[in-house]
C-alpha cells in the first residue's frame, strides 16, 4: 500500500502527458494493492491463498470493469500472473464473479452501458477459410516476435539502469527523470504516440475545467456583489443617509420614513 499513492500519481500525469501505453497496467496494479490491502487489514487474513485470491480478484474487478468483458477480463488478469502454465486455476469463480459485480457497479455509477470498450466494424465476418487462419496465425507470430524484441529491450535498458546506480531507491527521482526526459524526445520524435493522451485530456480534463472555471466564476460574482452591497449599506448607515426603519410611530401617528436605499439593499 506504501506504493499506491505513488503509483496514482505517477499514472495520472504520465498517461495525461503521452508517457503511457494506457491505463491498464497501472490500474491493474492499484486495485491489486488495494485488494490485497483489504484481505489483510479489514478481514485479517493471514493465508497467503486467500491474501493471493482476494488480490486477483482486485486485479480481474479492474480488468472487467475497463475492458467491459467480465469474462475476458477476469481470465485476463489470472493469465498474466501464469508464468508456467495454467496458474491460479482455482480462484476462477471467485475472479470472474469480482469482475461482473466491478462491471455492474462501474458501469452504473458512470451512467454507461454494459458492453465491451471495442467496436468491430461492420461487415462482420461472418465464416473464414484456412487462408484466414492462416493469415491470423501469421500476425500472431509478428506480435510474438515484436513482444520478444520489447522484452529483451526492457531488459537491456535494465542492465543499463543498473550499470548507472539508478535502481536503487534513494536514487528513484533521478531514474524517473531519466525515463521521463526519454518518452518526452519520443514523444517530439513521434507526435502519434500523444494523440491518445490529448484526446482523454481535451475530452474528460478541460470538460471538467469549464465547469469548475463557470462555477468558480459565478461564486466570484456572487460574492463581489455581495460584499459591494453590504459596504454601501454599512457606509449610508454611518454616514447617517438612511436609518434602520423603526416599525412604531413613536407617539406621532406617522409611518417612519425610510429611505429606498434600504428597500434596494434588501431587494439585492
Amino acid at each position: 500500500m506504501n506504493h499506491v499513492v505513488p503509483m496514482v500519481c505517477a499514472s495520472m500525469f504520465s498517461i495525461l502527458g503521452g508517457g503511457s501505453l494506457g491505463p491498464e497496467a497501472p490500474l491493474v496494479a492499484i486495485c491489486a494493492a488495494l485488494g490485497g490491502f483489504v484481505s489483510r487489514r479489514v478481514f485479517k487474513q493471514r493465508s497467503r491463498n486467500v491474501v493471493r485470491k482476494h488480490t486477483l480478484m482486485g486485479m480481474a474487478g479492474a480488468l472487467a470493469a475497463f475492458f467491459g468483458s467480465p469474462l475476458g477480463g477476469s481470465l485476463f488478469a489470472l493469465e498474466v500472473n501464469s508464468r508456467f502454465g495454467i496458474e491460479y486455476f482455482e480462484h476462477t469463480v471467485e475472479a470472474i464473479f469480482s469482475g461482473e459485480v466491478c462491471l455492474v457497479v462501474f458501469r452504473a455509477l458512470s451512467g454507461l452501458p454494459i458492453g465491451s470498450i471495442w467496436i468491430i466494424a461492420k461487415p462482420t465476418l461472418a465464416s473464414a477459410n484456412p487462408v484466414d487462419v492462416l493469415t491470423g496465425a501469421f500476425i500472431g507470430l509478428l506480435g510474438a516476435g515484436v513482444a520478444a524484441c520489447f522484452s529483451s529491450l526492457h531488459f537491456k535498458v535494465m542492465d543499463v539502469f543498473g550499470n548507472m546506480g539508478l535502481l536503487v531507491n534513494s536514487r528513484a527521482v533521478y531514474r524517473g527523470l531519466l525515463g521521463g526526459s526519454v518518452i518526452v524526445l519520443l514523444g517530439m520524435l513521434i507526435p502519434h504516440t500523444m494523440v491518445r493522451s490529448l484526446h482523454i485530456f481535451s475530452n474528460a480534463i478541460l470538460r471538467q475545467l469549464r465547469n469548475l472555471s463557470h462555477h468558480f466564476f459565478s461564486f466570484i460574482t456572487i460574492f463581489l456583489r455581495r460584499s459591494i452591497t453590504f459596504f454601501i449599506f454599512v457606509s449610508c448607515v454611518v454616514l447617517g443617509r438612511i436609518r434602520v426603519p423603526d416599525h412604531s410611530d413613536n407617539g406621532t401617528g406617522r409611518e417612519p420614513r425610510i429611505h429606498s436605499a434600504y428597500f434596494w439593499f434588501n431587494w439585492i
